[in-house]
């Protein structure tokens, strides 16, 4: 009875074997930005990047947030990208994925400020990948293909974080050489979403079904001692 009773432990402990993957509120939300001739600045043609550390959980990219001032006097419209690269110290150094011509369209209305969103429909290999957790990363944009916007920038930005995460800095490549971009940091926002529920190894199906089989078998040994 002692061995019926630890294989059917083993059984339940097999079905009850599955992970599902939950994070809280993970991300960071730029801060204390205003635009002013002395407070903005337009990024192109440099690639912008923003580093972060992730916190204890996994997580999925589900919006980022640009704080943007229009530089141009009648609305205009164009494509720039967005990558996501594994990242130390400012440096960029393993490309992870990418969204290619991310569209956008400017207000028109001539140095103001506005907000571009951009959502799982605007970057849809970017929100599939999971971000490991207590790992550092870059998202990177570049290559707009006109003059129409800048991101904000400001010595006084900071950014509220959520989920242990850390930013670690705003660096702008330049002449080939990422560097640090000392006039302020970039008002980007990243929220996140929980990956999708994933099993764990097949393993733990694996061992349910061994346990299943020593049932059977201890059934028929049972039978087969009555018969006798």
């Amino acid at each position: 009875m002692k061995f019926r009773n630890s294989l059917y432990a083993l059984a339940i402990a097999g079905a009850c074997s599955v992970s599902v993957s939950s994070v809280c509120a993970q991300g960071f939300t730029a801060q204390n930005y205003a635009f002013a001739s002395s407070a903005a600045g337009f990024m192109t043609p440099f690639d912008t990047g923003i580093e972060f550390t992730t916190g204890p959980s996994s997580a999925q990219i589900s919006s980022v947030v640009l704080e943007l001032f229009d530089m141009s006097f009648s609305p205009a419209s164009g494509v720039f990208n967005v990558s996501l690269w594994n990242s130390t110290s400012g440096v960029p150094s393993s490309l992870i994925s990418s969204d290619i011509g991310v569209s956008y369209t400017t207000t028109g209305s001539g140095f103001s400020a506005f907000t571009k969103t951009l959502t799982s429909s605007d970057l849809p290999n970017l929100s599939a990948v999971s971000l490991s957790a207590t790992s550092t990363y870059m998202l990177v944009f570049s290559n707009q293909t006109n003059f129409d916007f800048g991101i904000l920038f400001d010595s006084g930005v900071t950014y509220a974080t959520s989920g242990s995460w850390t930013v670690n800095g705003s660096y702008r490549k330049s002449s080939g050489t990422w560097q640090n971009f000392a006039a302020g940091n970039f008002a980007i926002s990243i929220n996140t979403a929980s990956p999708s529920p994933v099993p764990e190894a097949s393993g733990s199906f694996a061992g349910l079904g061994l346990a299943m089989a020593g049932l059977y078998q201890l059934r028929r040994r049972r039978q087969n001692t009555v018969t006798e």
